[in-house]
């Protein structure tokens, strides 16, 4: 258990944060609160270590070295009070001197959240503030917001870190996306299909007429231009893609009748 975890913060904690956990654990478990209890006692002991290592910023910056070398005094391990020094051997460069970590954090978007944009509210419990997603985020896709990471705890001058947002993308059941394009079926009687029509397709932006054309077959696909997912960062979209898939309605004894009659009157021209 490191020092850190004795007072319930993590280790990018900043000094307010590493105060008032000591402050919080050590009226919980002070004595003269507890009626002399040893367990008590012992915990308030280690309270207090902790808070005395970590709120002196050379010592937690010697602690810290510990976590990363825990041969720190030993044999190979030189250190002279130039902590620049120090932390170049075991972190590649002074930490006080660099900006905070970045703050990771997912996000969950609708289908039409992530086709349209939307602004959400992101807290980071310290802070909250508002986020304009833009339109075209698709699953798996990456949004850096400058400066909106932790404060480096050592050196809060020298700059936040990043928040990346990570995002995922609810299904919708009329849709499927690929790549840039959105897929939809459409069931249509055969003999549309062999004659040609009109039909209605719904899109993200409302519904459009769409032209069947003749001696159109199942499984035929219609491609609509600019009807598709938003590409990023950019005023161009992907395309609808529309399959057709033939349906077979049942028919009455007259309907076959003069199904069967068209048939006779084709094959016969065929014939010819």
């Amino acid at each position: 258990m490191t020092l850190y975890d004795v007072l319930g913060v993590t280790q990018h904690a900043d000094k307010d944060t590493i105060k008032k956990a000591y402050r919080d654990l050590a009226k919980k478990y002070h004595p003269d609160a507890n009626g002399g209890d040893s367990s008590a006692e012992e915990r308030f002991k280690e309270i207090s270590k902790a808070y005395t290592v970590l709120s002196d910023d050379g010592e937690r910056i010697k602690y810290d070295a510990s976590l990363v070398n825990p041969f720190a005094g030993q044999q190979g391990f030189n250190f002279d009070g130039n902590f620049s020094d120090l932390f170049n051997q075991f972190f590649g460069g002074d930490p006080r001197q660099r900006r905070g970590q970045n703050v990771t954090v997912n996000m969950t978007l609708t289908f039409d959240e992530a086709y349209q944009g939307c602004r959400r509210t992101i807290s980071t419990g310290a802070d909250s503030f508002e986020v304009n997603i833009p339109a075209g985020i698709k699953p798996g896709m990456k949004l850096k917001m400058a400066g909106k990471g932790h404060v480096n705890p050592y050196n809060p001058s020298a700059g936040p870190g990043d928040m990346i947002i990570s995002f995922e993308v609810l299904h919708d059941t009329r849709f499927v996306m690929r790549g840039d394009d959105l897929y939809v079926q459409k069931n249509i009687p055969w003999w549309d299909m062999v004659t040609g029509t009109k039909i209605q397709v719904e899109t993200m932006k409302g519904s459009i007429k769409v032209t069947v054309p003749p001696n159109s077959f199942n499984g035929k696909t219609l491609r609509i231009k600019d009807q598709g997912w938003p590409i990023y960062n950019s005023n161009q979209r992907g395309a609808l893609m529309i399959q057709l898939n033939s349906a077979y309605p049942s028919l009455n004894e007259e309907q076959l009748q003069l199904v069967n009659e068209l048939k006779d009157k084709i094959i016969g021209l065929e014939r010819t």
